[in-house]
């Protein structure tokens, strides 16, 4: 069986009036990020091959790459990074068997690599873990909020200075459950029993409001909380703060979301487009929708994470005609955009 060429996913900063591609270690590769922080680093995984199956965990300085490791042969990914430049990486400790490309090779093993080098420190999961999944986060105190498996159900733990505190009392991940942060405080935020909500020192606060599903999506150091609430499968993108819930102005359609939020409460998100089903790039300043627009020659945009300083990070994409097989539909080529707002 035969499979048309791919086009390679390409990452891509806006900053500053220039437009600066993110450099590959591998021509032809792709570049997944997961995230930027404050002084502009991007943290994510370059991957060499097109299959996307071995990938190595890198962070970017003004678009140059500088992998993270080495690790294990088995792969590695880059998942979080904060201010500090403090980076979270997962590994495998075995790679994924080529015979068997449909079947998923586990990552088994996390770590905390040094903003300039040294010797990273490995993060132990609660008992009886034998996985990590993508849903990271690390404050500037280092603090980590981890999800791991035992099996085939998935939880989150909280992480500090070497403590492993296990949040399975929140659900797995096959019950509706899901988190994101930490922030300064500690605070952690996601969807519980499919209502949003807000957790610190092993407290848990529900947002949502009832008969509703609702998710917190980011937060921000503050302790302010976005994401959405769906009624009827319309999403509604959405604030809390200060004990109270502010539904953000939709510009375009529903369902809209929105993603992360900065401290001087500045949203990202994206909401579908006046007339379409494809999604568009926006930015809420004080509480009014900015439209980040779509770069020429795509389709769609989606605005996902921002710093202090403003930057944004978010992707677009077009519908290409090649395929992988007959039996695959054609996949979208995606860029990856790092925006400046005045």
């Amino acid at each position: 069986m035969g499979s048309s060429p791919r086009n390679p996913r390409l990452g891509l900063l806006w900053t500053n009036g220039r437009l600066i591609e993110l450099e590959r270690n591998q021509p032809g590769g792709d570049v997944r990020p997961e995230g930027i922080n404050d002084r502009g680093q991007v943290i994510g995984t370059e991957y060499p091959d097109w299959d996307g199956r071995v990938g190595v965990a890198t962070r970017w300085d003004q678009g140059v790459p500088h992998p993270l490791g080495p690790f294990a042969e088995g792969g590695s990914c880059g998942v979080a990074i904060n201010n500090l430049g403090q980076a979270l990486v997962i590994s495998r400790s075995v790679p994924p068997d080529p015979s068997r490309p449909d079947v998923f090779a586990p990552y088994d093993q996390m770590h905390l690599v040094p903003p300039r080098g040294g010797p990273a420190i490995r993060i132990r999961p609660p008992a009886g873990a034998r996985s990590f999944s993508y849903d990271f986060g690390i404050n500037d105190r280092g603090q980590i909020l981890g999800d791991y498996a035992t099996g085939s159900a998935g939880y989150y733990f909280f992480w500090d200075r070497g403590r492993t505190i296990d949040l399975s009392s929140l659900g797995n991940n096959s019950s509706w459950t899901s988190a994101t942060g930490p922030n300064r405080r500690g605070q952690i935020t996601g969807m519980a029993t499919r209502r949003a909500f807000l957790w610190q020192h092993g407290k848990l606060t529900v947002l949502g409001p009832e008969g509703a599903y609702s998710r917190g999506r980011a937060l921000n150091n503050r302790g302010d909380v976005v994401g959405y609430v769906s009624v009827s499968r319309d999403s509604r993108p959405y604030l809390w703060s200060d004990g109270r819930a502010l539904e953000l102005p939709v510009p375009g359609q529903v369902p809209a979301t929105a993603l992360d939020v900065n401290d001087r409460r500045e949203v990202v998100g994206h909401s579908e487009f006046h007339g379409t089903t494809k999604p568009r790039a926006y930015l809420w300043r004080d509480g009014e929708p900015i439209d980040l627009g779509v770069p020429p020659g795509h389709d769609l945009s989606r605005a996902e994470f921002i710093s202090e300083r403003g930057d944004i990070l978010g992707h677009a994409d077009h519908e290409f005609s090649g395929s992988l097989s007959p039996r695959v539909p054609p996949l979208p080529e995606r860029r990856i955009f790092h925006w400046t707002v005045d």
